[in-house]
């Protein structure tokens, strides 16, 4: 009978991670141009298969990341037929093995905490979900990290070279997770016992994983990857890295940029959680468990050199690393116990918001929708025709993403400059026409004074297409 109870709750864990990680994501997923850059990428993949080391590109041009994450998501999308949702189903997939991942993790250490508790934690945990949802390449990462976790508790030697290949993998995602991977390092050489050898198979491990990006850019000078970052990214003197004002902002205001990051940008559970983690520190004292934090100030003090500002996706490497802590120290601070109930509580709170988010950043169906529209309007003579965004959040007049969704069924609009002389063309905004008209943009110079041919208003969505076609 205690079995039967025992499998029911199983499954009934795992239909709730599943539920959360996959409900409702056509609508709530996030889809920009990086997003929809990234399609187009993996489509070219796909339909000429070959070895790359290119992956996602910032939004700058300045950083390239690895390929790992189109290949991590490209059968998804394959599947899915290149509609962008395919992408958000792959992340969700991976965020559904890391939380699998972390309780195996969890088990194994026999933490002093219910199994159940710590489920409810990485369930429920707005970090980890939002991650799960969005499929950004810097959201793999606490998927390598839970595997590299668990490869280093489990399989001894062989466990610490592959702890060392896994989290150097989480590179190919975000170069940031370096910090993280300095800091888990130092973990590696914590014991004294064997010492050298750890470090020495925990970088064999990492060097293999980080090999590919520095061949390449040794081999193809002035370079690509690291180079490049060394020489142009946040990470460079021209960047404006190392600059001391700069170093002193991040590192006051990086810890609760953390915590609101952790309590799904609640500020008031923001700022209790940093005044906790802090007391519980000093609590702890020199508790074995307090190596584990080392990983989470090692992000913190990296991010402090760089230039610019501190975005959450370059705290998330930390995040499975506090959990650590606070799990790990339960029982021996009431602080802990605190912690965990706090954040779990802060992660049901911003639960519905993230699941059910609706708006310019997100809802895949509507940008599919607009871009069927104009196909349906433009047909075969689609380069004759234009589209801009205007009066509106999105600040990409240009229509980025719905241009690169369009490229994905061979179909090009007019040039991003060209709105005079078209056969017609497609406005896409929040606004009426009265309104619209009366916006300042180059774009709808030759419409203004006109009235649309069509309206077409898009279901389950604020956007309005004003559509003209040129007698």
């Amino acid at each position: 009978m205690k079995s039967k109870i025992k499998i029911g709750v199983l499954i009934l864990g795992l239909a709730l991670l599943i539920w959360s990680r996959f409900y409702n994501l056509k609508i709530s997923a996030r889809f920009l141009w990086d997003e929809s850059s990234d399609l187009v990428r993996m489509q070219e993949l796909y339909q000429n298969p070959r070895l790359t080391m290119i992956g996602p590109i910032s939004e700058d041009n300045v950083k390239v990341f690895g390929s790992l994450t189109y290949y991590l998501t490209l059968p998804f999308v394959a599947i899915f037929k290149f509609s962008p949702v395919g992408a958000a189903y792959a992340t969700a997939f991976f965020g559904v093995l890391t939380v699998i991942l972390l309780i195996l993790v969890f088990r194994k250490l026999k933490t002093p905490i219910p199994l159940a508790t710590i489920f409810v934690l990485l369930l429920t945990s707005y970090p980890l979900l939002q991650s799960a949802r969005w499929a950004w390449n810097p959201h793999f990462v606490p998927f390598w990290q839970a595997l590299g976790l668990l490869s280093f508790i489990s399989w001894g030697n062989v466990g610490i070279f592959l702890s060392g290949l896994f989290f150097g993998l989480t590179i190919h995602h975000h170069y940031y997770a370096l910090f993280a991977v300095i800091g888990f390092g130092l973990i590696v050489a914590w014991k004294k016992e064997l010492r050298l050898k750890k470090i020495f198979l925990y970088l064999l491990g990492l060097g293999m994983a980080i090999s590919p990006f520095v061949l390449f850019d040794l081999t193809h000078p002035p370079g690509l990857f690291f180079s490049r970052m060394l020489a142009f990214g946040h990470i460079s003197n021209q960047g404006g890295a190392f600059n001391a004002t700069t170093v002193w902002n991040n590192l006051i205001n990086t810890p609760l940029k953390f915590t609101n990051y952790l309590s799904g940008s609640n500020q008031i559970l923001g700022i209790i959680i940093l005044i906790l983690s802090i007391l519980n520190i000093l609590k702890l004292k020199k508790d074995e468990n307090q190596k584990l934090i080392l990983v989470v100030i090692s992000q913190f003090l990296g991010l402090a050199l760089i230039s610019g500002r501190v975005d959450d996706h370059y705290l998330l490497p930390a995040v499975i690393f506090y959990y650590l802590w606070i799990i790990g120290s339960y029982k021996k601070s009431v602080i802990s116990k605190i912690l965990v109930y706090i954040l779990i509580i802060s992660g049901i709170i911003a639960m519905p918001g993230l699941i059910n988010r609706n708006n310019w950043e997100t809802n895949i169906k509507a940008s599919e929708d607009i871009t069927n529209y104009v196909i349906s309007k433009c047909q075969t003579d689609c380069k004759k025709y234009n589209l801009a965004v205007l009066s509106s959040p999105d600040m990409n007049t240009k229509g980025r993403r719905y241009r690169d969704l369009l490229k994905l069924s061979n179909i090009e609009l007019a040039t991003i400059d060209d709105y005079s002389g078209l056969k017609g063309a497609f406005f896409v905004s929040y606004d009426d026409w009265e309104n619209l008209k009366k916006d300042p943009s180059y774009e709808i110079d030759n419409y203004r004074n006109l009235e649309p041919t069509e309206i077409k208003y898009i279901s389950n969505s604020k956007w309005i297409v004003y559509f003209f076609e040129q007698k």
